[in-house]
């Protein structure tokens, strides 16, 4: 998010490298360093990480969150499998939706999704439909094909597609969480 901060750090870290051999984990260290600072410096919109009680579907939060939390996944889920790895479960259960995850890709995404729907239908499990735990950043499109369906809709839907746009609604429905 707001490139302009970060893009011009990320470039001087480049230049001052005097055409050495850039390292990608030299470079990614270098990244999530430029973004811890930028979130302490209050220059990104999405300086501060709310409350959890203020992160809900009403409060309509910086969308920023959704991607760091997506971006978390995403770094446990490349290291070595082990039982204190968050996608242990998943990877040990879900072998045919295991390429979901290995080919996920960031992109730009701009609607709230409710992981359990809005308006529940029938036999649905009771949950704050609203609270951070239930919503995911998918795009538009995506978010009229799920529809009100339920976590089983949304999971066919996320395997016939054969990706997601979301790894925390990934782990949600597949990872056997619920938060």
């Amino acid at each position: 998010t707001e490139a302009h901060h970060w893009l011009i750090p990320a470039f001087d870290y480049l230049e001052n490298l005097n055409n050495s051999k850039i390292d990608a984990k030299l470079f990614f260290d270098e990244l999530e360093s430029i973004d811890k600072n930028l979130t302490k410096k209050a220059i990104r919109q999405a300086s501060v990480l709310p409350s959890l009680a203020d992160m809900n579907y009403t409060n309509k939060f910086h969308s920023y969150w959704f991607y760091r939390l997506d971006y978390e996944l995403w770094k446990e889920s490349i290291k070595p499998i082990d039982q204190d790895n968050i996608w242990f479960n998943f990877k040990t259960n879900h072998k045919d939706e295991v390429n979901i995850l290995m080919g996920f890709k960031f992109r730009p995404c701009e609607s709230v999704e409710h992981i359990n729907p809005q308006k529940p239908q029938e036999n649905d499990v009771a949950l704050k439909v609203d609270d951070f735990g239930n919503l995911a950043l998918i795009s538009s499109s995506i978010n009229s094909k799920f529809g009100n369906n339920n976590p089983d809709g949304k999971k066919g839907s996320i395997k016939a597609n054969g990706k997601t746009e979301s790894l925390k609604m990934l782990h949600f429905l597949f990872g056997g969480q619920t938060y």
